[in-house]
């Protein structure tokens, strides 16, 4: 065979098979105990994370000196309600997708509380030594903080209790979209790029401030959290590349700012598998309703 022809080939394939053997099947089983804050969806969803980030760290390993993008909130004295947060940016690698459905079993201990034991069986990724540095912080109303208030009959005197925006700011330019997950109604909300955009992430600037989400000017609407409970936590994805990423698109081509919560996570999952410098940082926020 043509030598020059070979060098051809090996030029071609060498970094296919490179990114190929970054792809590992890993597993894990998680012994969640439920909180009495946390609803059974949301407890799923959190029991269901933290066994993919078990994986994760048993692969990869974790890192011990990164906080940047860990929120950990404590509402009335209990730490738990934002714990879903934890660990997805604290483990050296990415998890791609399920090759299994999470399988998820319930039991009740004799005092009465709810635990969940959830197996997880999926590909996952190390993480880009590379990637960029991030800062990320859920504001309310211009200051950090992730319990908001929803007013229901006083929207219009409440707005500073109830105003949310994220701070983002990023160590090279780059692309980035913001997205709300409600476990408990199984809905994922793309909030940035708005629907008046063109369905593709938001382009930031190096080393630049954003308040993400924040009115521009008085026509704007601000951005606040509904919830039909007393008490609800949602979970938020802010999602950075230094390459153009497209929002979840329906099957005729369509951005769609909704989609279900399963079909959020195999377009982020895709993108993650396609992309080493996309991030994913996740916060959680949680909505108390006064009437």
């Amino acid at each position: 065979m043509n030598r020059f022809f070979i060098i051809l080939l090996f030029a071609i394939f060498m970094p296919l098979c490179a990114t190929a053997q970054k792809i590992k099947v890993v597993s894990a089983e998680y012994t969640y105990h439920v909180p009495e804050t946390i609803t059974p969806a949301q407890a799923k969803q959190i029991a269901i994370e933290r066994a993919r980030v078990e994986a994760i760290a048993s692969e990869f390993g974790t890192i011990v000196a990164h906080t940047s993008s860990v929120n950990i909130s404590n509402v009335n004295g209990k730490s738990d309600v934002a714990v879903k947060s934890i660990g997805t940016n604290d483990v050296k690698g990415v998890w791609i997708g399920d090759i299994e459905e999470p399988k998820l079993s319930a039991t009740v201990t004799p005092e009465g509380n709810l635990v969940y034991t959830v197996k997880v069986h999926g590909k996952a990724r190390a993480r880009n030594t590379a990637e960029i540095n991030l800062d990320v912080a859920i504001l309310h109303h211009h200051t950090e903080g992730n319990v908001f208030k929803y007013y229901p009959n006083n929207r219009n005197k409440n707005r500073d209790e109830e105003d949310f925006s994220v701070k983002f700011k990023a160590a090279a330019n780059g692309f980035v979209s913001v997205f709300v997950l409600d476990d408990n109604n199984d809905m994922a909300f793309c909030l940035l790029p708005d629907e008046k955009g063109n369905g593709f992430a938001v382009p930031v600037e190096k080393s630049k401030e954003y308040h993400l989400l924040e009115p521009q000017d008085s026509s704007e609407e601000t951005t606040y959290f509904t919830t039909d409970k007393s008490s609800e936590t949602d979970r938020v994805f802010v999602i950075y590349s230094t390459k153009q990423f497209s929002m979840p698109l329906t099957n005729m081509g369509e951005y769609t700012p909704q989609l279900s919560i399963k079909s959020f996570e195999s377009w982020l999952h895709n993108n993650l598998a396609k992309d080493e410098m996309m991030t994913v940082v996740q916060k959680s926020v949680t909505i108390k309703k006064v009437e």
